[in-house]
């Protein structure tokens, strides 16, 4: 009896995402070197992982061109673009990317200047989700903004030696959110599906092509929960798709496989798959270079994986200690966009009155937060004059970007008394979120409050040295709201869950919410200033109950910060937020942060934080009473 061979490939696929231009290992705003970040210490990740195999491939996950000063250096001059590359662009070129997919933010900069870096890419760039406007009836009658997927012919050598062709359908999605986020950019010119739905169309095309495998690029993170239409983190769902094979997932800014994700019906944090398919994170910064080795078998219906092995290999390890070096190839190549990029942010535009760090935000009022709060309130009051909600009371609502969570001890915002830079500006507000005016009812502005507050663990009465902190909550999210009064009452649990749904039976956590003086009725009308991203829902806010959009201005509110600090000169003596925890006798949390905070002690109205002592994370603890 004759028995055939069946034909076996080990392949190793290669995963980037989250590169928001972070070419180098390198802190622009402090100038100095940071191992945990860049794609030139990638890069020797990268070609660490090609040595060991003979088969491999290079893909990325999206939000590759927003995030760096880098970055910001060419937005400031978009004309360069017709005779040089993005440099991020260039770097994902030389290091051999294949094919890329669009994250959110890759639109922060508007349509015109994505599509010009894009040309520059030696690599295709695939979106399946995102179409020109208005969307048809169905998948199939949308005209899309990028091809939906591409095909890589790639030759490969066998577990004998022999040499065969393997054809890689690759597919890419992002966020359906962006129509909201990005509305004053996106607005009549694309609009965008639900990733699930439009690749449950084109899967089976490309499919229908002959491809041997089918990649999806999955710009979003990973919840093991029902899809619904507003669900932002679906890559369970992308990798329940028929016909989808692997998944390289991203947005989340997280690592998987790896500990941060419990296991559930769907998610196997260990052996890396998600509905069943082999899947990988790979953090962002270039921080960790996803590897996912495939052992393929060929059989009467093609190739299919037999097993897999999937992690997420880091740049850095405990304590950030490097674990790599700079690509030289890729670092001489990048050095010229690098000095340029320094002697950028090392601008001299204003002077700090006062230290302004972002070391205790979650906890009590900052001049980091109170600078971007005035240059918010200030341009919507001066553009609303005149209009209907002229009179109304004017609220300012922001966040801090670096306080610390899963960017680590050292992840925080800090400009010294004296001269205030151009990167010291840029890094108190790091997204291009464009400036947006809403007015809201007194009760839609609570939902708002309780969605923030939900940053703060349950701390009963008499409880003492609680964790203060939801670790599943993102600092960017912790809203401050600047114009009123208010309190957060820690015993009592969160109005909503992590995802952002309000919790059945639960109550508010805001306490004496008050307008000069004065209780807020709940129909009360108010006019909020506050960021694009925001005013979508973005961080799961409750933002549709009782508002309405007044405003929405083809400017971001980091260019409005910087006009605020140019004019004014000065820095640091803005007004404060009037916010505090609710009175708890006997009670008393545990706040982690910077190490260096020592010299930042904010008043509180049970007296100063109070140091425990430097966790074995870095962070430092500080004692609160309530």
């Amino acid at each position: 009896m004759e028995h055939s061979m069946t034909r076996s490939l080990a392949l190793r696929v290669l995963s980037v995402t989250d590169l928001h231009g972070a070419v180098m290992a390198h802190d622009y705003f402090t100038d100095t070197v940071d191992p945990t970040q860049g794609l030139t210490r990638t890069a020797s990740l990268i070609r660490a992982a090609r040595a060991e195999k003979q088969n491999t491939v290079l893909l990325d996950s999206g939000d590759f061109l927003q995030g760096s000063p880098m970055g910001d250096v060419w937005v400031a001059a978009p004309e360069r673009l017709g005779a040089a590359k993005m440099p991020v662009i260039e770097a994902m070129n030389t290091v051999g990317v294949e094919a890329s997919t669009l994250g959110n933010h890759d639109f922060n900069y508007g349509l015109g200047f994505l599509r010009d870096c894009l040309a520059g890419a030696a690599f295709p760039v695939v979106c399946a989700n995102v179409a020109a406007a208005p969307l048809g009836a169905t998948p199939a009658d949308d005209r899309p903004f990028l091809p939906p997927y591409s095909v890589l012919e790639r030759s490969f050598r066998d577990d004998t030696g022999q040499e065969t062709t393997l054809r890689l359908g690759v597919i890419g999605v992002c966020p359906a959110q962006i129509m909201a986020w990005d509305q004053r950019l996106l607005k009549g010119k694309v609009n965008a599906r639900c990733p699930v739905e439009a690749l449950a169309h084109w899967v089976p095309r490309l499919r229908a092509e002959g491809v041997d495998l089918v990649v999806a690029l999955c710009h979003a993170g990973i919840e093991d929960r029902p899809l619904s239409e507003r669900m932002e983190q679906v890559a369970v769902h992308v990798a329940a798709v028929p016909g989808i094979d692997v998944v390289l997932a991203g947005h989340q800014h997280m690592v998987f496989p790896g500990p941060r994700f419990a296991p559930s019906p769907h998610v196997d944090p260990v052996a890396g798959t998600l509905s069943g398919k082999p899947a990988v994170m790979a953090g962002y910064n270039g921080s960790h270079l996803g590897v996912i080795d495939l052992q393929l078998e060929q059989g009467p219906g093609g190739w299919r994986i037999a097993r897999h092995k999937a992690e997420a290999r880091p740049i850095t390890g405990t304590g950030g200690v490097p674990l790599v070096v700079d690509d030289a190839t890729l670092s001489a190549r990048m050095r010229p966009a690098h000095e340029e990029t320094r002697a950028y942010v090392a601008r001299p535009v204003a002077r700090a009155s006062t230290l302004v760090t972002t070391y205790f935000v979650p906890v009590a009022s900052s001049p980091a937060l109170g600078v971007v709060a005035a240059a918010q309130a200030e341009f919507v009051r001066a553009r609303m004059a005149g209009s209907a909600y002229d009179a109304l009371p004017l609220i300012s609502i922001t966040a801090p970007f670096k306080a610390g969570g899963f960017g680590g001890p050292e992840y925080y915002s800090r400009i010294d008394p004296g001269p205030a830079t151009m990167g010291d500006i840029i890094d108190l507000y790091l997204y291009p979120n464009g400036m947006t005016a809403l007015c809201l009812s007194a009760a839609a502005l609570r939902d708002w409050l309780d969605r923030a507050a939900g940053m703060f663990r349950h701390v009963p009465e008499g409880c003492a040295d609680a964790p203060l902190l939801n670790p599943a909550f993102q600092t960017y999210n912790f809203d401050v709201a600047h114009g009123l009064h208010y309190a957060v009452d820690l015993g009592v649990p969160p109005l909503f869950d992590d995802q952002g749904n309000r919790r059945p039976g639960a109550r508010s956590r805001i306490r004496d919410m008050t307008l000069d003086g004065a209780p807020m009725d709940e129909g009360q009308r108010v006019l909020v200033a506050t960021n694009s991203f925001r005013a979508g829902g973005g961080g799961g806010y409750p933002i549709d109950g009782g508002g309405v959009r007044v405003g929405d201005w083809p400017i971001s509110v980091r260019d409005v910060l910087m006009a605020h600090v140019r004019q004014r000169g000065v820095l640091g003596d803005e007004p404060p937020a009037d916010w505090r925890f609710a009175s708890q006798p006997g009670s008393s949390v545990l706040f982690p942060t910077s190490p260096l905070a020592g010299d930042d002690l904010p008043d509180l109205p049970t007296g100063r934080p109070e140091r425990v002592g430097l966790r074995a994370d870095g962070f430092a603890e500080y004692r609160i009473r309530l």
